[in-house]
């Protein structure tokens, strides 16, 4: 497992608008519930010698943690909708962003247009 850590001095941290501050956080909690889904995903998919009575247990985990990751990302998209593109941000940043950043954003935008989503 590679861990990332990143520092931020706390007085650059507080000179950062509270909205950018704000989202800064609630992205890196979404990105760490992200990453603890997909590890439980595949720590849970994982092949091993199991009988059929475990397997039906383990294929109802499987799904389960599938469920909340697909939920997690569906919250994620409401929270990038919220504090990201109905605020001033996104006029700030979308332009900042790489190409392939920003090809990757329109394809998010456009996945969820079509209402895919309740």
């Amino acid at each position: 497992m590679k861990l990332h850590q990143v520092r931020i001095q706390r007085s650059v941290f507080d000179s950062v608008p509270a909205d950018e501050r704000t989202l800064l956080v609630l992205l890196a909690h979404v990105a760490n519930e992200l990453n603890v889904l997909v590890r439980l995903f595949h720590w849970s998919a994982a092949s091993s010698d199991r009988s059929p009575i475990e397997e039906r247990g383990n294929n109802v985990l499987v799904f389960t943690v599938i469920r909340l990751f697909t939920g997690k990302l569906y919250e994620a998209w409401k929270l990038l909708k919220k504090a990201f593109f109905a605020s001033k941000l996104a006029k700030a940043y979308e332009s900042e962003l790489e190409t392939t950043e920003q090809a990757s954003l329109q394809y998010l935008k456009r996945y969820f247009k079509k209402n895919r989503t309740r």
